[in-house]
């Protein structure tokens, strides 16, 4: 997704701060689900 929009040449800093973010949210969703109970 960061690849998306390579129409800036920050697309370094872009990604270094997106790629965190990123990871971060997946993270997130997995302590969710995990929290979560499972359906049947």
């Amino acid at each position: 997704m960061a690849t998306e929009s390579p129409r800036r040449p920050s697309r370094c800093t872009g990604g270094a701060v997106v790629r965190p973010q990123a990871v971060t949210f997946v993270v997130y969703l997995h302590n969710f689900v995990e929290q979560t109970p499972r359906w049947p």
